[in-house]
């Protein structure tokens, strides 16, 4: 399945990086008010993988991100750059 995201639709960006990996994962703002992951990690060798989720709970898949993040900048000795671009009404902020 191949389609493409939209800037606007970008709820909260996940971000580490050192020599050894550079790890970009995003929640994507769907229509029905659930969101995605999607994201793509690239190693120090070139390897580079790309990851994504089933829609789901925003709140539970942004716990889910944020922890996965952290275990692994943890691993590499990084740490997570969090930006949650929505507002307090849970619309985008420009």
């Amino acid at each position: 399945m191949s389609f493409s995201i939209a800037v606007k639709d970008i709820a909260e960006v996940f971000l580490f990086r050192t020599e050894a990996i550079h790890f970009l994962g995003t929640l994507i703002a769907l229509n029905d008010g659930r969101t995605m992951v999607s994201g793509r990690v690239r190693f120090y060798n070139g390897e580079k993988i790309a990851f994504s989720s089933a829609p789901d709970d925003p709140a539970t898949l942004s716990e889910t991100l944020m922890s996965t993040c952290q275990n692994i900048a943890e691993f590499f000795n990084a740490e997570v750059i969090h930006e949650d671009l929505r507002g307090a009404d849970g619309n985008r902020r420009n």
